[in-house]
């Protein structure tokens, strides 16, 4: 067999053709992977039984990799198909990492926001599997196959003939794969008549609006992606996409919804916010201090396995008395995840469609309650992320307390700060410290002994030895509640800033956990002391990150505030089952409101 290809390489240029064949299947074969571990699908459909739906799903994968390919027809040296490969791979393998902490795909905006993992690229650990490394193991058997047939045949001459055949058929290819998607489009006919008259005036008077019914418009490459980026849509549409497409139109779309998509929208095209939005001049003052202690990645499922003594100093306070204690509290955090999760709290707003607020937006004016005391605190344990610096100054904070340097600060030294200050006893304060050590790949800390034993993922183990340290970190400030005059009448709140463990996750863990029980969705707990609470309420409603600035406000006796956020009042159980505004809604008014700076523009 090997004797019968030497002579088949040896005979005319036949070896562009063998590269082009191998280049193109190798790049093909990843996009088919890459679909796979993306959108848990185990089977391709079958070729008999569901034609339609086994070339929906290989047209689009087929098409870049043989437009691609056609290039090794009119290029002399061939060494670019291995770079080619090399930055797929790391563009694959990026969005494999990514999607599996964030469940979302990279974009412009999140990698422009690579500067801010310094310090913490040893997160990639946590979410890299072994199975990731069949890419690399592809390249490599190509790369050794276009070495072997390069030294069984000198390619030199430029086929262009063959190139415009090859291009073309391939740019058919990426015309067909639009077939699918007109196919399950519907009719125009299935609108009714005041739909088609909307759907009509929107089409005149906004530019580009995307049409929902069939339109030979849907053949258009990119065009879906153009008109999204003009009008954003209400959901994520990269998953769809990806899905539809591959991973490789998906670089291209990304770059063309970056370049036409709006950064900024004027403040007049805001409307619809009397509910939430108040033109109240009357002055506020908090009745009570306020302590907000943000522990990174904590998840609820902690509180669920009391044997273990994950967290017992919180575990105490949450059955305490004057507690609200929320266990299924959604994360709404997007890309900026910590930094999000921080401006929800702090403001009441949620994340920005694309990139991080705390970052794009770093010199908008936002609400807060910070503002509202004398002295304010911000204990932050890892300099130079999230912009803490402007976020710190836009939260209304005056004080900021964290190293020069870029090492992270022990979670024991953050809390030492806080209790340095609560000991000069300042004059209405509000004190916010964020921890670090159960951050992903949660080895700031070692295994506990008694956790070394159980049957559980390692890094469940670790995650848990983590916050139990900072747990442990937090104990002084527990059992100084109900002794200390001040904290006894102060607001103290405990959270997240979101999940670590993402449902996809959590799946893959049930299968080797058994000491450990683990929720099939991650939720962020909350925890709230106040002296306005009576007696211990325990809210078991599916809850939301927004309610919290809400229910602070009201717990400091500030929610006349003009400000109400997008959220409701957990104290209120009318309002938590009657929302004026659904979470998609709040992010579609929060995304408008921070990229128009609506704040500013209201003076109060």
């Amino acid at each position: 067999m090997l004797h019968k290809i030497r002579l088949y390489l040896s005979q005319g240029n036949h070896a562009q053709w063998l590269v082009f064949v191998i280049f193109a299947l190798s790049v093909f074969i990843k996009c088919v992977f890459f679909h796979l571990e993306c959108f848990r699908e185990t089977v391709i459909p079958s070729i008999w039984h569901h034609t339609l739906s086994f070339l929906a799903f290989c047209i689009p994968k087929l098409a870049p990799a043989v437009t691609i390919a056609s290039f090794v027809f009119v290029t002399k040296g061939k060494w670019w198909t291995v770079i080619f490969s090399i930055l797929l791979d790391i563009w694959i393998l990026s969005n494999l990492i990514y999607f599996r902490a964030n469940e979302m795909f990279l974009n412009i905006d999140s990698i422009m926001m690579a500067n801010n993992m310094h310090g913490f690229w040893g997160s990639v650990e946590t979410y890299f599997k072994p199975l990731y490394f069949i890419y690399i193991a592809i390249s490599l058997l190509y790369y050794l196959c276009l070495s072997w047939i390069q030294t069984q045949s000198k390619i030199r001459e430029r086929k262009f003939i063959v190139f415009l055949m090859c291009f073309t058929f391939g740019i058919a290819l990426n015309l067909l794969s639009h077939a699918s998607e007109y196919h399950w489009t519907p009719k125009k006919e299935s609108f009714d008549e005041e739909d088609i008259l909307y759907i009509e005036k929107q089409i005149k008077t906004v530019k580009h609006y995307p049409v929902p019914y069939r339109t030979w418009r849907l053949f258009i490459p990119f065009q879906q992606v153009y008109s999204f980026s003009v009008n954003p849509p209400s959901y994520d549409w990269t998953p769809y996409y990806i899905k539809g497409q591959s991973i490789i139109q998906y670089a291209l779309a990304a770059c063309l919804y970056h370049t036409f998509q709006p950064k900024h929208i004027g403040a007049q095209e805001i409307c619809g916010t009397d509910h939430i939005i108040s033109k109240s001049k009357r002055e506020i003052v908090p009745t009570s201090n306020l302590i907000i202690i943000i522990i990174e990645s904590l998840e609820s499922w902690i509180f669920e396995n009391e044997s273990l003594k994950i967290a017992p100093n919180i575990s105490k306070l949450k059955r305490a008395n004057n507690i609200l204690y929320c266990d299924k509290l959604k994360s709404q955090v997007r890309a900026g995840t910590s930094g999000d999760g921080q401006m929800t709290i702090n403001t009441g707003l949620l994340a920005t469609n694309t990139g991080a607020a705390c970052i794009a937006f770093a010199d908008n004016i936002y609400p807060n309650y910070a503002h509202l005391y004398d002295s304010t605190y911000v204990f932050n344990p890892c300099p130079d992320s999230w912009n803490q610096k402007k976020a710190t100054r836009n939260y209304g904070y005056k004080r900021l307390f964290q190293r020069e340097c870029s090492e992270w600060e022990d979670d024991a030294l953050t809390f030492a700060r806080l209790d340095s200050v609560l000991l000069e006893r300042p004059k209405s304060f509000c004190l916010m410290a964020l921890t670090i050590t159960s951050h992903s790949p949660f080895k700031l800390k070692p295994i506990r002994e008694s956790y070394q034993s159980l049957k559980t993922p390692k890094y469940i183990k670790q995650y848990m030895s983590c916050v139990h340290y900072t747990d442990s970190c937090l104990g002084h400030l527990v059992d100084q509640i109900s002794k200390d005059s001040i904290l006894q009448y102060s607001t103290i709140v405990i959270t997240g800033d979101h999940t670590i463990f993402k449902p996809t996750m959590l799946e893959e863990f049930h299968k080797t956990s058994i000491d450990v029980q683990l929720p099939k969705q991650s939720f962020v707990p909350l925890i709230i002391y106040s002296p306005n609470i009576q007696e211990n309420v325990h809210i078991t409603d599916t809850c939301y990150q927004m309610d919290i600035f809400p229910t602070i406000m009201n717990l400091i006796g500030c929610e006349d505030y003009y400000w109400k956020g997008v959220g409701v009042n957990l104290m209120d159980s009318a309002a938590r089952n009657n929302r004026i505004l659904s979470e998609q809604e709040a992010f579609e008014l929060s995304d408008k409101l921070i990229r128009s700076n609506y704040f500013a523009t209201i003076n109060h």
